[in-house]
């Protein structure tokens, strides 16, 4: 097998590809009217798509948030009453005061059940 000796010049030649075609610009074309009218509807309805999709996205981060902080805060409110009905057991002024507290404020029958005071008597209508 004989290998044959070419220099650059040589294989430069046989690695040349034909000649570019010239470069399609977008200055050089001309559209018409309704070309450009149907290009910027379809960026109009692509940028819409794009904008509805991030507002959804937004409004579910806000609903998981909203959910969120109230887990949060009703279980503070688990938390803060099981301390105070605990503390009612150890200190007698304190649950005096608890109570006479949730006399005034509990209103609806079933939730005065629940802590054991006694059914308001019906209000009179004027």
């Amino acid at each position: 097998m004989l290998i044959q000796r070419m220099d650059w010049a040589q294989a430069r030649r046989m690695t040349k590809r034909g000649p570019k075609p010239p470069p399609q610009s977008r200055r050089n074309t001309r559209r018409s009217l309704d070309e450009l009218l149907q290009q910027a509807r379809k960026n109009e309805a692509r940028a819409l798509t794009r904008f509805e999709r991030k507002t959804a996205a937004v409004q579910k981060y806000a609903a998981l948030k909203t959910r969120r902080d109230r887990k949060l805060d009703t279980r503070r409110k688990i938390i803060a009453g099981a301390i105070a009905l605990e503390h009612m057991k150890y200190d007698g002024s304190f649950a005096a005061a608890f109570q006479e507290l949730l006399d005034r404020f509990v209103e609806k029958g079933p939730e005065r059940l629940l802590f054991g005071l006694a059914p308001r008597p019906p209000s009179p209508n004027p």
